[in-house]
């Protein structure tokens, strides 16, 4: 190793491969590292909106949950005692007022009698009933009354009335099953809301359906309630049915998801409000999927395991997620594009300086005049080749040549006819030399030919063969010109 670096100029360039070496190594740990950390950043927002989405899950189930427990009690006091169509006002107000989550409750008879109570459109505490009976022309008839909030009746109306709520789904659904059911959201034709049923039969004795009741969750309390964040997160929290119908929306999409729906008929969905994601998740995904919406990160969670047909989609920036760790990430992402731009700059400026530096290493090994190795190179590199052929099992074989009369020529024609005669000597070593040889001037019109020959070739013919090209050479250049090589040869 000692005597392979002895040489200046291969110092050099092992010194340049190196640090071209180590730069390589840097920008791929740069590139590396800068990956990692972008994964690892999106890995803390995502536990971040997943530890987020816990809350909004909490209260969608407190919601639903309040909404059965309401819709089972009034089937169990329908069971107990029936007050008749007129009588239910004063029940559905206990059932309304019994829990905050709810906005209107409804009890529909096999006849078509109906009755609900629901909060007032006017937004000042009172209720408004409705209550259809059937004549025995069958004709449907509409009785609106409204209330205070202390149940003290303001007004009432009377009109006909062309829809029969024994076709409606909740009604359907209910006389088809023994628990509890949600209905598929809908616009109630009555109140012109947006409402999500839960619904449940009441029987006698004998299994026979006695009435069916309906209770709605209060959609627009939810969506403000899911979208009451912790402080510092810039989220929003919707909510989806099974076929992405918006059950609920924050705050300041509310008017125009209730015009939306008014429209339809029923919720829109959430591709017309722009809430979307590019990776969705079913009502019975077991885990949570995280996907992307623009500049937005997105988690949706189904409710499958809460029993609910349903889907809670957060989004929210990275930064609203989780700042500290959003701004680290960034820093070290910034740090290691920096660090690769500069490590890039230093490489090119390298590659830059590679070519002075190879001309330095040829400049130190290399006669300028035929191009081969000079007597320096030589010295420092001919034991290292005469072992390499030992360890092979070659003979290394050594021979001098010299031009005759070159002085003769140079004093007759010019030292440019000299330099001419170098010239051709040295395109004929390097032409029957292999790399694993070396061709070398060793001064003057004195040349070193190293060969490594297997031990059963002849190193004569070798030497011959050079000898004569090389006089030639001499003859074609320098016609009538008495110059020739001759040679001296050792093993």
């Amino acid at each position: 190793m000692r005597g392979r670096f002895a040489d200046p100029g291969a110092r050099l360039v092992a010194v340049a491969n190196a640090v071209g070496v180590l730069l390589v190594i840097q920008v791929i740990v740069l590139v590396w590292g800068g990956v990692l950390a972008a994964r690892e950043g999106r890995r803390a927002v995502d536990d971040s909106l997943a530890y987020l989405a816990d809350v909004p899950e909490e209260r969608v189930f407190a919601y639903a949950q309040a909404t059965q427990n309401v819709a089972n009690e009034t089937v169990k006091s329908l069971e107990f005692e029936d007050p008749g169509a007129r009588g239910l006002v004063d029940t559905l107000h206990g059932a309304v007022t019994s829990r905050s989550q709810v906005d209107a409750a409804a009890v529909i008879y096999p006849d078509g009698t109906y009755a609900e109570l629901s909060q007032s459109k006017s937004g000042r505490g009172g209720y408004s009933s409705h209550v259809i009976t059937i004549d025995q022309n069958i004709q449907l008839s509409h009785e609106l009354t409204e209330y205070d909030a202390q149940m003290r009746q303001t007004s009432s109306e009377t009109a006909a009335l062309n829809w029969d709520p024994r076709t409606s789904g909740c009604y359907r659904g209910a006389t088809l099953t023994l628990s509890s059911l949600w209905n598929k959201p809908a616009v109630n034709p009555l109140t012109g809301r947006v409402q999500l049923w839960v619904c449940e039969a009441a029987r006698k004795a004998n299994g026979e359906i006695s009435a069916v009741v309906a209770v709605s969750t209060d959609l627009n309390e939810l969506g403000l309630s899911l979208n009451a964040l912790p402080s510092g997160s810039d989220g929003e929290v919707f909510l989806f049915a099974r076929d992405r119908e918006l059950l609920a929306v924050p705050p300041a999409m509310g008017a125009t998801w209730q015009d939306l729906s008014k429209r339809a008929g029923t919720p829109p969905l959430g591709e017309f409000l722009g809430v979307e994601t590019d990776k969705r998740a079913a009502p019975s995904a077991s885990a949570d999927v995280f996907g992307n919406h623009g500049k937005l990160v997105v988690l949706e969670r189904g409710l499958g395991r809460d029993h609910l047909d349903w889907v809670i989609h957060l989004r929210a920036t990275e930064v609203g997620v989780n700042e500290g760790f959003t701004r680290l990430r960034s820093t070290v992402v910034a740090i290691a594009v920096g660090l690769a731009a500069l490590t890039v700059g230093i490489g090119y400026l390298l590659s830059q300086m590679w070519r002075p530096l190879v001309n330095v290493r040829k400049v130190a090994e290399r006669d300028p005049l035929t191009g081969l190795y000079n007597r320096h190179h030589v010295e420092a590199r001919i034991s290292r080749t005469m072992e390499s052929a030992r360890r092979g099992g070659h003979e290394a074989v050594v021979i001098m040549l010299d031009i005759d009369n070159f002085k003769e020529l140079n004093d007759d024609l010019g030292h440019v006819a000299g330099d001419q005669a170098l010239a051709d000597i040295s395109t004929v070593l390097a032409n029957e030399t292999r790399a694993s040889d070396m061709a070398v001037r060793w001064g003057g019109d004195e040349f070193l030919v190293v060969l490594r020959l297997p031990t059963e070739v002849e190193a004569a013919g070798a030497v011959e063969r050079i000898r004569a090209g090389a006089e030639e050479a001499l003859k074609d250049t320098f016609r009538g010109v008495r110059a020739w090589a001759s040679r001296r040869t050792s093993r």
